[in-house]
């Protein structure tokens, strides 16, 4: 079977089992891209503190990870959605947000619609309602959006915006911190001088250029670590619009250095 016969039984599949329509989906519903990335791209799966990553009875969750690649994150969501139907959670509602580029792709967005891409869910006062209700147990992004594109003299690019943060605070949902290492031979990195020619660009130190997933990984790890804000919901709530934006400029500012701090560690024990 050659790749394009793989991916068009996949979207066969997808198209079959999802049960996404642009407001998330069950866990169970994202089966077969899960199969299909853990059986076919990846080697050795290992989660570390697995239980940050499980939802609590009754409380949403939600998921702020590093990006690395554009392809990066792939991975590690089978590997958590395998971990959720392993313990039972597959009828759980999980819902995320994908890459821009993924909408550019025939037949990959409407897939992961399908797998809970809310493509539906305009607006944070729309996702709050969500999670608050029980609609959506589940959620996450990566922050950092297309910087992710770049690469930084830190390992998590700049984040592009706070909004799943401010989410997570006025729907009084987990948070959980997530760290991955082992997809980085499925992006080419290219050094340039951008700081010497574009100084404005601040701390980018060339381009993380997306080469698709051309070998197996040999061995994923994700780091899972549970973040408490520094700000209350109660407080947040009484703010005006302008002490919002600096609450969650300084959780947007610590939670990055949190990723970078986990980014390390995994590197160093990889």
């Amino acid at each position: 079977m050659n790749v394009e016969e793989i991916v068009k039984n996949f979207l066969e599949k997808v198209s079959q089992s999802g049960d996404g329509i642009g407001y998330g989906a069950r866990v169970k519903s994202g089966l077969p891209l899960i199969n299909f990335v853990l059986d076919n791209m990846v080697g050795e799966v290992k989660i570390i503190n697995q239980q940050a990553a499980m939802p609590a009875k009754g409380k949403p969750l939600v998921h702020i990870t590093a990006h690395g690649s554009l392809l990066g994150p792939l991975p590690m969501m089978a590997a958590l959605g395998r971990m959720y139907i392993d313990e039972g959670l597959g009828d759980e509602v999980l819902g995320f947000y994908t890459h821009l580029t993924i909408s550019f792709i025939p037949g990959l967005n409407e897939a992961f619609v399908k797998m809970g891409a809310m493509t539906g869910v305009i607006g944070i006062e729309s996702l709050v309602r969500l999670l608050e209700s029980g609609r959506i147990r589940i959620t996450g992004t990566a922050l950092e959006g297309v910087n992710c594109l770049f690469t930084w003299k830190d390992q998590v690019a700049p984040f592009r915006t706070g909004g799943m943060i401010a989410a997570a605070i006025m729907s009084g949902a987990s948070i959980c911190l997530l760290a991955h290492e082992g997809t980085e031979p499925w992006s080419m990195e290219i050094k340039l001088p951008l700081e010497r020619i574009f100084p404005q660009l601040g701390n980018i130190t060339g381009l993380n250029i997306p080469i698709g997933p051309w070998k197996k990984i040999e061995r994923l790890t994700i780091c899972c670590k549970r973040y408490r804000p520094h700000v209350t919901r109660d407080a947040f709530m009484k703010m005006d619009a302008g002490l919002r934006r600096d609450a969650i400029y300084r959780e947007m500012k610590i939670i990055r250095e949190r990723l970078n701090k986990m980014m390390s560690e995994l590197r160093r024990t990889s």
